[in-house]
């Protein structure tokens, strides 16, 4: 008895040390992603503030300009006596408002409602006080929209430079919402516009965490979820339980099955990426705590395990059509092929910020071409490359200087490729799923924590029917 209550509390120790030493590195990255998260809202601040105050240095000396000649001309009419063309001046200076009220109204669409959680995007045209349509842009208009509940977001306002302004936004919630706008930080005397926002009509399973209000009846909790992986073949999902030391697996509809744990390790096992070959008959996950690779069979027996003398902290893993295991090294700073028998092929970059370098990079996965997509998470960047090891294309990094948030990637951890080739990625620092098709062309948002309630989305897999499977770090559960 004392012999089995001694064993019990070694195996507790060690496993909280392990939590703990991973709750350390966990804490440790997030104050690392708060600090360059600041410092790139604080960029993007300044940049936006500081157009505003160009714009309006522009105009204002397009202003002062007119405001000289029409001074100088009179001058030199009064010198020379010639108030008779006084009166013309005048009138012509009417007609030319030296600081103009512009009016704005919306552009009939086809399109009279949106979704929540979508992009929404409604078009106005800018007249000057006597109805003329402009045909030029300058006005330095902002927007404030407010949902039916009183809350106010900041939309964005894109001058086309033509007359007329795009302004972007995502609601919330659904409902009656305004659009108030302003132009030289003064509110314009316009009525508010309304937009009529429609719920999303999507079903969302939770399954994983019965704590949840809208999770499945389930017998497990899942701790701190990183890695997934869906059989087509039995149809069911196989999740890297990380906290809980052990792979879950679930059916389709999120039934818990049964589960996989390995304890004759060094360190205790701790799972963080999933995939599966020959049809779902064999499993592959990365090893963390014991810096390795483990290949098994379905029923959990261990095949064998490769990759200790290589490997610092592996994280995602991939198949190629060709057999190949492809594992990123979120200490290493690179990619590690394999082949099927778990001999080192070759390594694919180094620490760095160019092209072919890599920030602890998290997730993998390969299209059918064998090309494969490297979520670059340190980078906010996804990197294509080819089975040669050069780099097709950059996806990410682009839109971060642009600004535009619908398309921006911030640690981008988990990544899936579906039979399309179009590429699926998890932003874990804004808490949605992107989808881009296969050469980086951003597509559209595909779930969100708006809407999705999604909180530090991990791990991601989809199935051959489009059917979209995450685990959520921060909520601990899966959602499909």
């Amino acid at each position: 008895m004392l012999k089995e209550t001694t064993a019990f509390s070694t195996v507790t120790e060690r496993q909280l040390s392990s939590q703990i030493k991973a709750r350390k590195r966990a804490l440790m990255e997030l104050i690392e992603a708060f600090g360059e998260e600041a410092e790139a809202e604080l960029e993007q601040e300044y940049t936006c503030r500081k157009e505003t105050l160009e714009k309006d240095i522009d105009y204002f000396q397009q202003t002062l300009d007119k405001t000289t000649s029409v001074c100088n001309v009179t001058q030199n009419l009064l010198n020379e006596e010639r108030v008779d063309q006084l009166g013309f001046i005048e009138k012509t200076t009417k007609q030319n408002k030296l600081i103009p009220s512009p009016h704005l109204r919306p552009i009939t669409t086809a399109k009279s409602s949106f979704v929540v959680g979508e992009t929404a995007n409604v078009t106005l045209n800018s007249t000057d006080n006597e109805g003329n349509i402009a045909t030029s842009g300058g006005i330095p208009i902002t927007a404030k929209v407010f949902s039916p509940s009183g809350e106010v977001g900041i939309a964005k306002v894109q001058d086309r430079k033509d007359g007329q302004y795009d302004i972007v936004f995502r609601p919330r919630i659904a409902g009656k919402h305004k659009l108030v706008l302003a132009a030289f930080g003064r509110q314009m005397s316009v009525e508010p516009y309304e937009l009529n926002v429609m719920p999303l009509q999507r079903k969302i399973l939770t399954f994983g965490n019965p704590s949840l209000p809208e999770c499945i009846k389930s017998s497990v909790t899942l701790q701190e979820p990183c890695g997934v992986a869906i059989s087509h073949r039995n149809n069911e999902i196989f999740v890297a339980d990380t906290g809980n030391h052990t792979i879950r697996v679930f059916d389709m509809n999120g039934n818990y099955k049964t589960q996989m744990t390995y304890l004759n390790m060094t360190n205790d096992f701790e799972p963080m990426g999933m995939a599966l070959a020959n049809e779902g008959r064999v499993i592959l996950v990365t090893d963390a705590g014991n810096r390795q690779v483990l290949i098994c069979a379905r029923d959990g027996n261990l095949l064998r395990r490769f990759g200790d003398a290589h490997l610092r902290r592996p994280c995602g893993i991939a198949v190629s059509r060709s057999g190949l295991i492809i594992v990123a090294d979120v200490e290493s700073h690179c990619i590690f092929v394999y082949n099927s028998s778990g001999e080192l092929l070759t390594k694919v970059g180094k620490f760095g910020t160019e092209r072919g370098q890599f920030r602890r990079p998290f997730g993998v996965a390969v299209d059918s071409y064998d090309n494969i997509v490297v979520s670059d998470r340190d980078n906010h960047r996804l990197q294509i490359i080819s089975p040669k090891g050069e780099v097709l294309s950059i996806v990410g990094d682009d839109r971060r200087s642009a600004g535009d948030n619908d398309r921006l990637l911030k640690y981008p951890t988990g990544v899936a490729v579906d039979k399309d080739d179009n590429i699926y990625v998890c932003s874990d620092w804004d808490a949605q799923v992107l989808m881009f098709d296969s050469k980086g062309s951003f597509l559209k948002k595909v779930l969100s924590s708006e809407v999705e309630g999604l909180k530090y989305p991990n791990g991601i897999a989809v199935g051959n029917d489009g059917r979209l499977v995450i685990v959520d770090y921060g909520q601990n559960c899966g959602k499909l």
